[in-house]
């Protein structure tokens, strides 16, 4: 039985699209900015955050040592073994590795790792009639703690314990989880409203943080753009077309893409046809080609995890996949 819930893993799929094509852009081009890495960079990793707090289930299972310990295994053995195979074949070190605040690009597995533990956390918690006001004590009380410590390590200590990156999308993270637990997105699918509300206040928002003026409060625009699009898939739910289908089929092979699109980007250049887009303000003709091969890419990416999971030993050691997929 197929228990996937198909609007997250095609919400997943476009976030990691988004990913890649914004590394495109940044690692593949001069990195000019223009309005497509812009709108790209407003949400894509907030939006990767809130969705792997969806993903959790209010159940006992997922806050149990044991849960906890599989799903280590399964995010930092992939960052350690490949981020450093991608970090030493880049003429850099361990503690080059370590010191870097992004941890060379794989820091999402280390942070996603750290706030899976405060889910253990929080499944300790005295067993007392939770509501979502109680749940927004406890993001509160974590996103306060990581802006104190954030400030007392001071900005090496921080780039290296990952709490600059806690501090900055642990919001995301649970938000996507009460968003589970408490029906949101059901909830935002019935109601018309909110979702014109954003659609007019995500330019705006946009603006505002592009030219400085709302920078403080940057949080809320990765949140309009979370209306909008959990909106438009949650109601496209049980509607299939090959566009969906892709974005599902990238959307569960995910780890695989984050973990090697890196070693392929470092044999891509766009930096002749980007300028030339660029300049020519060809927008639309440069957002074509950066989705088309941001597909090929995650298609490569996909079919080489596939093929070095037919190694029990590299499935097992540096995936960390005890259970062999079907």
């Amino acid at each position: 039985m197929n228990d996937r819930i198909q609007y997250i893993d095609r919400l997943k799929g476009l976030a990691i699209l988004l990913v890649v094509i914004g590394h495109l852009m940044a690692f593949c081009t001069h990195g000019e900015r223009n309005p497509i890495y812009e709108v790209i960079c407003s949400f894509h990793m907030p939006l990767f955050m809130f969705l792997s707090g969806l993903v959790l289930t209010y159940t006992p299972p997922h806050y149990t040592a044991r849960y906890l310990g599989k799903k280590a295994l399964r995010f930092l053995l992939p960052m350690l073994w490949i981020g450093l195979l991608f970090t030493y074949t880049g003429g850099k070190d361990l503690i080059a590795f370590a010191a870097d605040r992004y941890k060379q690009g794989y820091w999402y597995l280390y942070i996603l790792t750290l706030f899976y533990l405060l889910m253990y956390v929080y499944g300790k918690l005295p067993k007392v009639k939770r509501s979502w006001l109680l749940d927004l004590a406890y993001l509160a009380f974590w996103q306060i703690t990581f802006m104190i410590v954030d400030r007392m390590f001071g900005e090496k200590l921080s780039d290296m314990t990952g709490c600059s990156l806690c501090r900055g999308y642990w919001m995301f993270f649970f938000l996507g989880f009460m968003a589970r637990r408490y029906g949101w997105a059901e909830w935002l699918s019935e109601h018309n409203w909110l979702f014109t509300l954003a659609l007019f206040t995500y330019i705006p928002l946009l603006y505002a943080y592009e030219t400085g003026i709302f920078v403080r409060f940057g949080q809320l625009l990765p949140l309009s753009a979370f209306i909008i699009l959990v909106f438009i898939f949650r109601r496209r739910e049980h509607s299939v077309s090959k566009v969906e289908e892709v974005l599902a089929a990238v959307g569960r092979s995910t780890l695989d893409i984050y973990v090697l699109h890196y070693f392929i980007l470092r044999i891509v250049s766009l930096t002749d046809a980007a300028t030339y887009l660029h300049h020519s303000s060809n927008y639309l003709l440069e957002l074509v080609m950066f989705i088309a091969m941001a597909i090929i890419v995650s298609g490569m990416c996909i079919t080489v995890g596939k093929v070095l999971r037919q190694s029990d030993i590299i499935r097992i050691i540096v995936f960390g996949e005890l259970i062999k997929r079907k």
